[in-house]
């Protein structure tokens, strides 16, 4: 492994903003998936220029949050399944290869306040699933294979709706 730089890679890419005369840029924060065959590495936000040592304090004041979506045995309602379904889709997960008996997390960066400061990563487990789309059976334990999986998070899910009060 070699370490290299990404700026032509990122311009091939389209990443690229109008700036005035006389204008430079003076900070950058890049999120990179790198992909390799069969393997996507998610690499930590990096932010350019880096900050010389000792100007973050320490704790710093970012924050990750882990927020389940559905845990491991919840019991979901139709309209549940639906939001969460169409959410699923929007994100690139096909919700049919998604595990049942599986947690479904979202996990990201907040501020010290606990505002969301961005876009996060979806946790979720996969059944494993040969060409066809058939999956994949391990005959020693009786079930399907499955993989832990994690995507970007690029569309946020709604919110629950407000549920009618009869009071």
């Amino acid at each position: 492994m070699s370490k290299q730089t990404i700026g032509d890679q990122l311009d091939a890419l389209g990443l690229a903003t109008d700036i005035m005369d006389g204008g430079k840029v003076s900070k950058a924060e890049v999120e990179v998936t790198i992909e390799y065959p069969n393997v996507l590495e998610l690499v930590p936000k990096m932010v350019v220029p880096a900050k010389p040592a000792g100007e973050i304090p320490v704790p710093h004041p970012v924050e990750t949050r882990t927020v389940t979506v559905t845990g491991a045995a919840q019991n979901i309602s139709t309209e549940q399944r639906d939001r969460i379904c169409a959410w699923l889709k929007a994100n690139g997960i096909n919700p049919k290869l998604v595990a049942i008996g599986y947690p479904v997390n979202v996990e990201y960066r907040t501020n010290s306040d606990r505002t969301r400061q961005s876009m996060g990563h979806i946790h979720f487990t996969q059944y494993y699933v040969d060409e066809s789309g058939s999956r994949i059976a391990d005959h020693h334990k009786k079930e399907a294979v499955t993989l832990s999986r994690c995507v970007p998070e690029r569309i946020l899910l709604e919110p629950e709706p407000a549920k009618d009060s009869d009071a």
